[in-house]
């Protein structure tokens, strides 16, 4: 797959469309491609089997919406998974049960942003104090902070070999951040709202985000250079998460639908 110059198209039929009872906020696919995380408005916590397209557990998340969810690969014998709450609280739940595992206070107000740094012991967030900071999981505690954007952090993202962070804001931004040296490398200019979720493809080499525009963009992360824009939906797109192939992008909407979009390289 060329870096911005891929054709996508909708797809419908793998592993194809869950419903849920409320909009969907948040998704995450584990790195396996085996489990679709997702939560909903109702503030419950679901679980699907991919393959099999059956949900495995329904947990109550938050006692506020929840934007943002990641799985945590090394943490728990089946792995677990994180969320961030409007509540600015963070938790850890135990994948294979639904059961939570712990729990801590991120931030001054909502936590809109969370994911798992590759060594599986750390994690960055970002929130509404316009804070970007970096934990141990395991304790609970701050590690490192990076420096202070503009605006309301609404949702972050981390390469797989944790030397790339990225950060999207309340103005529509995107921050491209050297996570090791703590600083900004790039802004990401072009949505017209909120960027509500970001994902990095494997290769870290393109990114797409998720807006209240109601689009998808793919993003050169290198220059910065704006890619394909998929749209064709009515509503808010809140969240988006990348497959491990690469091959496919899922993404959920407050008109309750988790779609899949596939990746097609030009002829």
């Amino acid at each position: 797959m060329a870096a911005c110059g891929s054709g996508v198209r909708k797809q419908g039929n793998w592993p194809g469309r869950f419903i849920q009872d409320a909009a969907v906020l948040a998704v995450a696919l584990s790195g396996d491609g085996r489990w679709l995380a997702a939560v909903g408005q109702d503030r419950f916590l679901y679980l699907y089997d991919v393959s099999a397209q059956r949900q495995c557990w329904k947990v109550p998340a938050h006692e506020r919406n929840v934007d943002q969810l990641a799985f945590m690969h090394a943490v728990g014998p089946g792995g677990s998974l994180l969320s961030a709450g409007h509540d600015g609280i963070l938790r850890l739940w135990d994948v294979s049960t639904g059961n939570l595992s712990r729990t801590w206070q991120g931030h001054a107000g909502a936590a809109w942003g969370l994911a798992p740094l590759p060594d599986g012991k750390t994690a960055l967030s970002g929130g509404q104090d316009r804070s970007l900071r970096l934990w141990d999981v395991a304790a609970g505690t701050t590690v490192g902070i990076l420096p202070e954007p503009l605006m309301s952090v609404t949702c972050v993202e981390v390469s797989r070999d944790g030397q790339l962070a990225l950060s999207g804001g309340a103005d529509g931004q995107i921050h491209v951040w050297d996570l090791p040296g703590r600083r900004l490398l790039r802004t990401l200019v072009g949505h017209q709202g909120r960027v509500t979720d970001l994902a990095l493809a494997p290769d870290a080499r393109t990114a797409v985000s998720a807006s209240r525009d109601q689009t998808l963009r793919l993003w050169d992360v290198a220059s910065g250079v704006a890619g394909d824009v998929l749209s064709g939906d009515t509503a808010w797109v809140t969240s988006v998460a990348w497959s491990a192939d690469g091959r496919y992008i899922a993404s959920g909407s407050v008109n309750r639908k988790v779609c899949l979009w596939e990746l097609v390289s030009e002829s």
